[in-house]
């Protein structure tokens, strides 16, 4: 019964745990020149997201463009998924040089689906 009530807060949990871990990592590995941090993804299209959704809104009676707007613009600042080469993106640009200053940090790609810190 416990089991149950946890559920919705497994994947949080996750989450907190992956960015602790990362920041432990960030700190064993001080002085090194390696970084560590961890993407955060919100919800993201890929091709069996796409897959799954496309069959969802033919389940449904409506267009894919249809569910979603009416999924996902209620809290997207970018009123769409995040886009697979958008993540690949972040996670070049943090592994390049040009990131050699972030290291330990959580970085959100999530749209602005967050409406909190």
């Amino acid at each position: 019964m416990l089991g149950e009530a946890l559920k919705p807060y497994v994947h949080l949990m996750s989450k907190a745990a992956i960015v602790n871990f990362t920041k432990g990592i960030a700190e064993l590995v001080a002085g090194s020149k390696i970084t560590a941090n961890s993407l955060l993804p919100g919800p993201t299209l890929t091709e069996d997201t796409e897959r799954k959704l496309k069959q969802m809104a033919k389940d449904r009676g409506e267009t894919f463009e249809e569910m979603l707007i009416r999924k996902h613009n209620s809290t997207s600042t970018i009123n769409r998924f995040i886009r697979t080469e958008e993540m690949a993106a972040m996670a070049v640009f943090l592994a390049s040089d040009k990131a050699a200053a972030i290291t330990g940090a959580a970085i959100r790609v999530e749209g602005g689906i967050l409406l909190t810190i």
